[in-house]
């Protein structure tokens, strides 16, 4: 099976394929049309000087311009004109514009225009070439030819079939050769991503343990400060900070490597959200607590979406956290939920520090910070709101934000309504 981004790559590369072959068919076909038709112009020309040059007067010693008539088309076509001659349509006009003389069986309705050299007529479909006769500078009339283009719309349908059913199977061909290169290019770098992915989480599964240690030590030192010096406090207390934040780190590197994100939506369990929230904000009261944080709380009841307790505490104390830290000290945190028609709405708002319009499209990247030294400092790692996002699209669900810089942000979840009935 394809994964995401062999398939795009496969895609785009026979597209560009496919678009390379359209403009080239174009141009073939554009100068062999124009090879076609220059080719029938210069038959008409020929075919309509033949007929000027056939003008005889009757005996006219005088030459009087009424009396002038062509030969080609008075006498010798039904006598001793070939097929394709008789084909064509031969038409002469005095010098007044009247229709003097006409042979062919190419039926020319279009009425004469003594300004126009070729023109195209649909019904019949044919090619009509027009040319005044000179006797010196006296007007002599106006010779006509007409050349019927049936067998060259043929000729052109077949050429554009071909071109078309060529693009196709030099695409289809070209699309497997692709596939196949894509395939054999990519299985290398697919190996080391899945070595990466698994370094990644043997490596902190292996710093939980004592990352879990320090952060317990180091409370438990500044719980009973007793003995203690102020710069020891001091240390604990960063001791204390840092691990923390390593902490989170190993939890959300844990998070990308967890294949459940990657697990159908259907085989998840219902949750209700009115008890998952209120244990996620437990876990927040630590926060809450250092920044005197005010959190107004408005959560409905039987909020009940489809997915894995996990993974949706993971997102909220993401969401709750996120918001926390990033809200002035004495500032307000709200967090509603609420089922709106076939959907669950959660909406966490802060009055903290924004973001600039210009960065709310990269907030969701890994390890983008839009401060890195002030996030270093409220112990963010860049990899929250990212994985937030990949938790609520794994649900089938969407995450939104708006933000104003020194008013606060605003992210709005959206999570489709379980059907079924807590067990």
């Amino acid at each position: 099976m394809f994964n995401k981004t062999e398939l795009r790559l496969a895609l785009y590369n026979v597209g560009v394929f496919a678009l390379v072959l359209i403009i080239f068919s174009a141009i073939i076909y554009c100068a062999v049309l124009e090879g076609i038709h220059g080719e029938l112009r210069n038959d008409l020309t020929h075919m309509a000087d033949g007929v000027i040059s056939s003008i005889d007067f009757d005996e006219d010693e005088k030459e009087q311009p009424d009396s002038a008539a062509p030969d080609l088309i008075e006498s010798v076509l039904p006598d001793s004109a070939t097929q394709s001659l008789t084909e064509m349509g031969l038409q002469w006009f005095d010098r007044r514009g009247h229709l003097v003389k006409e042979k062919g069986n190419c039926k020319i309705t279009l009425p004469l225009n003594t300004g126009a050299a070729f023109e195209e007529q649909q019904f019949p479909h044919a090619m009509i070439f027009t040319k005044s006769a000179f006797l010196g500078n006296q007007l002599l009339g106006y010779a006509r030819v007409a050349q019927p283009m049936s067998e060259t719309d043929n000729v052109i349908n077949h050429l554009r079939l071909g071109l078309c059913l060529g693009v196709f199977v030099a695409s289809l061909a070209s699309g497997v050769g692709i596939v196949f290169l894509i395939r054999k290019s990519m299985h290398p770098l697919n190996e080391n991503l899945k070595q990466l992915k698994q370094f990644t989480a043997d490596a902190s599964h292996e710093l939980r343990s004592p990352v879990t240690a320090i952060t317990s030590n180091s409370a438990v030192a500044l719980k009973y400060p007793d003995g203690m010096r102020d710069t020891d406090k001091e240390k604990f207390e960063f001791i204390l900070a840092a691990s923390r934040q390593m902490g989170r780190l190993v939890d959300d590197l844990l998070k990308l490597t967890h294949p459940a994100n990657n697990k159908n939506v259907g085989s998840h369990s219902p949750q209700n959200l009115a008890v998952i929230l209120p244990e996620v904000r437990r876990l927040m009261t630590f926060l809450e607590d250092e920044k005197q944080i005010k959190l107004t709380w408005n959560v409905a009841d039987n909020l009940t979406v489809n997915g894995a307790q996990e993974d949706l505490q993971h997102l909220f104390r993401n969401l709750l956290e996120n918001a926390y830290r990033y809200s002035i000290e004495g500032g307000t945190v709200l967090l509603s939920a609420e089922a709106q028609q076939d959907q669950i709405v959660v909406t966490v708002k802060d009055s903290g520090i924004g973001i600039a319009p210009s960065d709310i499209a990269k907030i969701f990247d890994r390890f983008w910070r839009s401060d890195k030294a002030r996030s270093a400092a409220t112990g963010g790692n860049g990899l929250g709101l990212s994985i937030a996002k990949s938790i609520v699209e794994a649900m089938n669900g969407s995450i939104a934000v708006a933000s104003e810089l020194d008013k606060g942000t605003t992210f709005t979840v959206r999570l489709p309504k379980s059907n079924k009935t807590m067990s």
